[in-house]
């Protein structure tokens, strides 16, 4: 069994984070049932400058940061970005980080992390590709807006 656990905020905004969770889970990763996610609100922009984040311990465990001020839709939007990061783990397309190296694998090919522009990595550019559209569906099932 799935497990999804959420942390901060309001009780309104954690419920609707682990409903938005559990969907993205059965959107991405149907059959996975052994994946612990948890979901922190912190002052993620204050300190990193960025409104989500995905810290992946092993392809099961995972760590998703978001940014406690930011606007409903704009939540739902980050916890669809970060859970297909989620999925590029689980399904292990992104692997080995190698931060002393600075490179990761991506669908078995070695890419640098050296700095450029992050929206360009293969990774992140699947992320802002689709977040969007999940978060568009999400919203017209859960009847959230």
């Amino acid at each position: 069994m799935n497990i999804i656990t959420v942390h901060g905020s309001t009780k309104k905004k954690r419920l609707l984070a682990e409903s938005a969770t559990y969907f993205m889970v059965e959107e991405l990763l149907p059959r996975h049932r052994t994946l612990q996610i948890e979901i922190l609100f912190s002052n993620l922009m204050q300190e990193s400058g960025v409104c989500g984040f995905c810290n992946a311990f092993t392809s099961r465990e995972f760590l998703i940061e978001i940014d406690k001020k930011i606007d409903t839709y704009s939540m739902i939007e980050t916890i669809c970005h970060e859970m297909i990061h989620v999925k590029q783990h689980a399904r292990r397309e992104l692997k080995n980080y190698d931060h002393k190296q600075m490179s990761v694998l991506w669908k078995n090919e070695r890419h640098s992390l050296e700095p450029k522009n992050y929206a360009e990595f293969p990774w992140e550019k699947e992320a802002y590709e689709y977040e969007f559209k999940y978060a568009k569906k999400f919203l017209e099932i859960s009847g959230v807006l």
